[in-house]
């Protein structure tokens, strides 16, 4: 029985690390990658105005931009557009390259890196700590040692996560297939 719980248990870990990573991704990952300047540039922002942002305790957030947007390829149409976290207030009239991230626009931005990083990395350590409390508590041999925990606990919930993280990567996947 001891083998059950410690695969259930892996199990588990494996799928609250997966979906960590899968979260981070979706809420920032592809952000992360625009404001890190990986990739070619999708098109041109021509600024219309610039001003400043505040999060919802009134503290400063950066600066975003309206503007008009032009893709690389001049074959699309040109649309308006909010360039997010601008590296400065550009005054109107200003082109500035961007990738398009979450129909928005972002230019490779050191504090949009940090800002996009550090919501990362606290997602990714609350799912680490998670995973590793499950190891330590294998490790340790405190639970399951009745058998309640692994069987009422653990497999339902190794279960669920596992099917989670795959759900939504399907739902992923056929929203890129559109």
């Amino acid at each position: 029985m001891r083998w059950v719980f410690r695969v259930a248990t892996l199990v588990a870990v494996l799928a609250v690390l997966a979906g960590s990573l899968w979260l981070v991704w979706a809420l920032v990952g592809v952000r992360i990658v625009a404001a890190a300047g990986i990739g070619p540039v999708d098109g041109v922002v021509t600024v219309v105005r610039c001003y400043q942002t505040t999060d919802s305790d009134g503290n400063d957030d950066g600066i975003d931009c309206q503007g008009q947007y032009t893709p690389a390829d001049a074959v699309g149409p040109g649309r308006a557009i909010t360039l997010s976290d601008a590296k400065e207030s550009y005054p109107a009239g200003q082109r500035v390259e961007v990738r398009l991230a979450g129909g928005r626009a972002f230019q490779d931005s050191g504090f949009a890196l940090i800002k996009y990083g550090m919501f990362a990395a606290v997602l990714l350590a609350l799912g680490v700590s998670a995973a590793g409390w499950l190891v330590d508590t294998v490790r340790r041999g405190e639970a399951g040692s009745d058998g309640f925990l692994p069987v009422f606990c653990i497999g339902p919930l190794a279960v669920v996560a596992a099917a989670v993280p795959v759900l939504l990567i399907v739902v992923g996947v056929r929203a890129l297939i559109r």
